[in-house]
């Protein structure tokens, strides 16, 4: 069934890049050695930042009259902030998340959300996370893993997510001025992400901003062809039309930023899936394709077109919900009437 709706994501994917055919001469294309350079970048930051992760993980363990546990806003007994006090007098915290499609898929999501922002520069902007095992979290009283409707292989486990610290919101509490305050080229470079990533959940709740404008993304488990053949799918927060839609024009890829440019070439032009495995922790027979296939629409015809070809192919199958958040509605309704 899991290949059928692949199969029928890719069918699609190829209409819309024959509907995004270039009218112009093509660069040449990136070597081998070029695109395993720019696959790369990023790989080595944040494995060191998942090692300190899960160095962290063991500290609250002796420690449980300290820890306060808090339910997290809209997330229920499914996330929650873990305070600590170590022994050492050391506050710290950590998010601890059970997604609903199980924490090794939550995990390799978040980890190819978090290497395509570094690759595009942004190695901050997606907060890493680590599978913790059994038993870390033993001791501590209020830390119960509810592991829901998941695969025998989540049972008792979680995932332990580095927290944003630095006076962030998510979007739907935000005030107004701090998300208008995201430069553009910060929402050209999220709207990559969410395309190639094929993100159909960027609602406002899953963007965290801060005073300056600047961002973290979270909650990265609907993407890489997740509920392509049923709904609901939010059109990314960053896309063109949207609460913090792209404005600058993207008709063509040579209008992509630099990095953008690099990176969509990279993973467009790269016809090895093992290749790319080795950089993404992506299934070669499902996840992988999603990838490449995005990629190559927005080579082919620009971001604007990609962004364009996702909400049309909702709209078409009946799956496209709108954010209606506060928040949300009145910037796009803003954007609507610039």
């Amino acid at each position: 069934m899991m290949r059928r709706s692949v199969q029928s994501l890719a069918l699609s994917l190829l209409g819309l890049s024959a509907l995004f055919a270039p009218d112009r001469v093509q660069a040449a294309p990136l070597g081998a050695e070029a695109r395993r350079q720019i696959l790369s970048v990023g790989k080595a930051q944040l494995s060191a930042r998942r090692d300190a992760l899960r160095a962290q993980a063991q500290q609250p363990r002796g420690v449980a009259a300290n820890v306060e546990l808090i339910s997290m806003k809209g997330k229920g007994a499914k996330a929650a902030r873990l305070s600590y006090r170590s022994d050492e007098g050391k506050k710290g915290r950590l998010l601890l998340r059970v997604p609903g499609r199980g924490t090794g898929w939550g995990a390799r999501a978040n980890d190819a959300v978090a290497l395509l922002a570094a690759q595009l520069g942004q190695p901050e902007w997606v907060p890493v996370g680590i599978v913790a095992e059994p038993g870390t979290f033993a001791g501590i009283p209020g830390v119960q893993v509810d592991t829901g409707r998941k695969s025998q292989a989540d049972v008792g486990k979680v995932m332990v997510v580095e927290f944003v610290q630095g006076g962030y919101k998510d979007g739907e509490d935000a005030p107004r001025a701090w998300l208008q305050a995201v430069p553009e080229t910060t929402r050209v470079k999220a709207a990559v992400i969410d395309v190639l990533s094929l993100q159909r959940d960027r609602k406002l709740a899953n963007v965290m901003v801060n005073p300056e404008g600047q961002i973290r993304l979270i909650d990265h488990d609907i993407t890489f062809g997740q509920k392509s053949e049923k709904g609901p799918h939010f059109p990314s927060a960053f896309w063109k039309g949207q609460s913090l839609g792209y404005t600058s024009r993207q008709a063509k890829f040579e209008d992509l930023p630099a990095e953008a440019q690099r990176l969509v070439r990279a993973i467009a032009e790269e016809e090895d899936l093992d290749a790319l495995k080795a950089a993404y922790p992506l299934s070669r027979e499902d996840r992988l394709p999603v990838l490449r296939k995005m990629a190559q629409a927005i080579l082919a015809g620009g971001l604007d077109a990609a962004v364009h070809g996702l909400v049309s192919e909702a709209r078409q199958k009946g799956f496209l919900v709108l954010d209606e958040a506060t928040n949300a509605a009145a910037l796009r309704t803003e954007e609507g009437g610039r």
